[in-house]
């Protein structure tokens, strides 16, 4: 394996996509904030893969990873599609739709995996990227299942905007429109686009790319206020030490030092989501409080009117 400065960028943006989606993940109790965060997380997979795609010299891994991050693709569109239908409701999508999810994933597995209908081979290449492939006669089933699913969601989305009233529930679905649609772009054009065109040399800009979604998701922190204040500002001292644990490890001269580093970095890690969600509950006792202090207040005004 040849670890390039690329392919160290690629599983740093990994990283700090990872670091900031677990922590929103976390803070978030509906179902909508889950499933996005979880879309998030396995395009942090598919990133690290591709990382590993363009390292490795061994044609039967890069076959295989090739192949990984392909399947990986599709669970990030079919993950998406639930959110698209989850989203900005918390309403769970029907069951037919998760059945069919499922069962088509499965056989895209055993597509990929088992046969060569897909990716057929992969070749290697005297470039950054490493690695080419040959598609298979059904190759265009992952191109057309994966922008048919954004499609979808996202005219949905935008239908959605257009019948909201609310004026905060209308912000946040245009910027939950805007991260996906320009979030997206890049990559597919970069990682499915240009491949089917036989040209694989800004492979590794694809997941490099994603630094999108870091300037997206920290804007819609502060412009849009999506997160309480107290907990933003703990989960940027959690993600700060986190991100010094990490050079430390990479920085350490023996085996030993890293056993060390890694097993503080993994007790910051527990701490600081169970901080987190300390607080998140502190949080909700909160506005349990006002909200009841709000009613009493009402009812005191009433009953003070009616007396007079």
């Amino acid at each position: 394996m040849t670890i390039s400065i690329y392919s160290m960028f690629i599983w740093l943006t990994a990283l700090i996509v990872a670091c900031l989606t677990i922590l929103t993940y976390v803070s978030t109790q509906n179902k909508s904030g889950k499933s996005f965060g979880f879309s998030i997380l396995l395009a942090c997979i598919w990133m690290t893969g591709m990382g590993f795609l363009i390292s490795t010299n061994n044609h039967t891994v890069a076959t295989f990873l090739n192949r990984f991050t392909y399947f990986v693709g599709s669970l990030i569109a079919s993950s998406f599609l639930n959110f698209f239908f989850i989203y900005p409701h918390n309403k769970a999508p029907s069951k037919i739709l998760q059945i069919i999810l499922i069962a088509w994933e499965i056989i895209l597995f055993y597509l990929f995996f088992f046969t060569n209908l897909i990716v057929y081979d992969v070749y290697n290449l005297n470039s950054v990227s490493s690695w080419g492939w040959h598609f298979g006669p059904l190759s265009l089933l992952f191109e057309v299942y994966f922008l048919s699913s954004f499609t979808i969601g996202l005219v949905k989305l935008f239908n959605d905007y257009k019948k909201c009233i609310e004026i905060l529930i209308k912000n946040q679905i245009k910027y939950v429109f805007l991260l996906i649609l320009f979030g997206s772009i890049i990559p597919f054009t970069i990682s499915i686009i240009l491949p089917r065109f036989g040209y694989f040399d800004l492979n590794w800009l694809g997941p490099i790319s994603a630094i999108f979604w870091i300037f997206l998701m920290t804007y819609s922190i502060t412009r849009h206020m999506l997160f309480n204040i107290k907990v933003i500002a703990i989960e940027l001292v959690m993600f700060a030490l986190w991100i010094i644990s990490i050079i430390r490890i990479c920085g350490a001269k023996d085996v030993h030092t890293t056993i060390e580093e890694a097993s503080l970095l993994i007790i910051s890690i527990v701490f600081g989501i169970l901080i987190i969600r300390g607080t998140l509950h502190e949080i909700k006792q909160n506005e349990h409080i006002e909200k009841l202090t709000l009613e009493l207040k009402k009812a005191y005004s009433k009953i003070k009117n009616e007396n007079l």
